[in-house]
């Protein structure tokens, strides 16, 4: 059949991908699914509009519109006449100027099917299943970011820091009985050829902690202390040869527990109810006074004394909310898993600590859902565009792009080797999952079209508009009245950055403009 003649679209996108990078792992024979598809098809790179970012270009993409058209401009768009310092998200297809793709699609009475395209949320169309669709890493359908409970401090410096770490103290589980649940003993324990020893860990709010120099240090409170959960911990000695076991339980009673892990293993997936407050943000649309949350734990690391132990949290996700119509989150719970947008993101409190087994077995999971939800989906539902998108490239850019720069200030030769492997084995598993999806969901009538948004160039350098701009006279600064801090002379401010923009403060348009139309 030719091309002209396909009546379906299964399109896919990867966030970030590099043109320069498929070839590469193309040519060493790392990606066969695409390779394939390149030799059937054809292979064209291209310049992404600016703002070369995720909002921008996928909405182009999707709309056909150039960004100025759209309106979708970065992350963060000012609307003229607010006040400067004002922004909005444009994670939002309230932001979009235009119509888009599956709009012209409904209206022509075609069917679609969308998993997480950037800026397809909420939903504009009656028809359709759309799943999430906000953008990476967003607070929507968050109950907690990721956490590791440790017992000691990760090496380094870390470089990005997405999701949260909090101390571990074990202490023997011998003392007095006691009726508070701090103190209490537990029950029905194991045998143990060692002294049990246990900790309590928090699930979700209490107290954020970051290590310094000093030692585990508060940095803030998550949320407040009535929308805190926490978790018990037991770790024994079954076999005589040291610590070998964690059990988690809500109560400290090992009788019921929500997880029992030996080293390098995960628990299966562990739902918990949580007060509607819990939510990382109001604007999720959850309705009830109580959400459910979904996440699994990994027991990272645990030596034989139990002096060192690291047990590794995923972000908590809601189990509905992300899908329209709303039944299809119930649907997908039940025959797939649970959708956990960004999980194959670099959890960058696992990162950190050199951990990025998680990292790739969390993407692996994630680009498996994909591949599960859509064949379940496509099967069940009929349908004439199927488009997904999945935010692996994007995430591994940001975190080790510097490191395969020879022009990086601390360029190592074995360093960068190291991280072209993580590049690597990053696009094998979008490739084994394009595979896959191409296998299951497509046939002699589709039309199979593999995109990106932008590719990525290392940073090794910032610089701090906001002084420059100073130093130049274009912006002023002046004593706050109620603190000890600067706030911006408006009266004296002739514009004002604002993430990827520079905003004139212009008169007869802007709240405090001072800049006539002539200058």
């Amino acid at each position: 059949m030719t091309q002209a003649n396909r009546k379906k679209l299964l399109l896919i996108g990867l966030d970030g991908a590099i043109p320069g990078f498929v070839k590469k792992f193309s040519r060493e024979g790392r990606l066969p699914a695409l390779t394939k598809l390149m030799n059937e098809g054809f292979f064209a790179e291209s310049l992404p509009v600016p703002v070369c970012d995720t909002p921008t270009n996928w909405t182009t993409l999707l709309t056909g519109a150039w960004a100025g058209t759209h309106g979708v401009m970065s992350f963060w768009v000012h609307l003229p006449g607010e006040p400067l310092h004002q922004t909005h998200s444009t994670l939002n297809t309230k932001m979009c100027d235009v119509e888009h793709l599956w709009d012209v699609a409904e209206r022509e009475g075609k069917k679609f099917i969308m998993l997480n395209w950037p800026v397809s949320w909420p939903p504009t169309t009656k028809g359709g299943i759309i799943i999430d669709g906000t953008g990476p890493g967003t607070p929507f359908w968050r109950i907690a970011n990721s956490n590791v409970y440790a017992t000691h401090p990760p090496e380094g410096k870390p470089r990005l820091q997405r999701g949260q770490e909090s101390p571990l103290h074990f202490k023997p589980t011998e003392g007095p009985a006691s009726r508070d649940s701090a103190t209490r003993k537990w029950q029905n324990m194991p045998a143990s050829h060692s002294i049990p020893i246990e900790a309590t860990i928090p699930l979700k709010g209490q107290v954020v902690y970051r290590w310094s120099e000093m030692g585990w240090q508060v940095h803030g409170m998550e949320t407040t202390s009535q929308d805190a959960i926490a978790y018990q911990l037991l770790v024994i000695d079954s076999c005589g040869k040291g610590y070998d076991k964690v059990i988690i339980a809500r109560e400290k009673d090992a009788k019921n527990p929500v997880a029992v892990i030996e080293p390098g293993q995960w628990s299966e997936w562990i739902y918990e109810m949580f007060p509607k407050s819990a939510l990382l943000t109001e604007e999720s649309g959850i309705k009830g006074a109580e959400v459910e949350g979904v996440f699994r734990f990994k027991l990272v690391e645990l030596s034989d004394d139990g002096k060192t132990c690291t047990l590794y949290r995923t972000d908590i996700w809601t189990t509905k909310g992300w899908s329209h119509p709303e039944h299809i989150a119930e649907e997908l719970c039940r025959e797939v898993r649970p959708f956990t947008e960004g999980m194959e993101l670099p959890p960058g409190v696992a990162t950190n600590r050199g951990h990025w087994d998680i990292y790739f077995e969390g993407l692996e999971s994630q680009a498996q859902w994909y591949v599960d939800a859509a064949e379940y989906l496509s099967k069940r539902y009929d349908w004439d565009l199927l488009i997904a998108q999945i935010h692996v490239q994007d995430g591994i850019n940001h975190a080790i792009s510097p490191e395969v720069y020879p022009g990086y200030q601390h360029y190592n030769p074995d360093e960068a080797a190291r991280c072209w492997e993580l590049f690597a084995k990053s696009y094998e598993a979008v490739d084994k999952m394009v595979g896959q999806m191409v296998e299951k969901c497509a046939d002699e009538s589709t039309l199979v079209a593999v995109v990106s948004d932008h590719g990525a160039i290392p940073i090794i350098k910032g610089v701090r508009l906001n002084t420059a701009l100073a130093r130049a006279g274009l912006m002023a600064y002046k004593q706050s009245p109620n603190s000890k801090n600067l706030i911006i002379d408006w009266s004296k401010t002739e514009v004002f950055p604002r993430r990827t923009h520079i905003w004139v403060n212009r008169k007869g348009r802007d709240p405090d403009g001072i800049v006539t139309e002539d200058k």
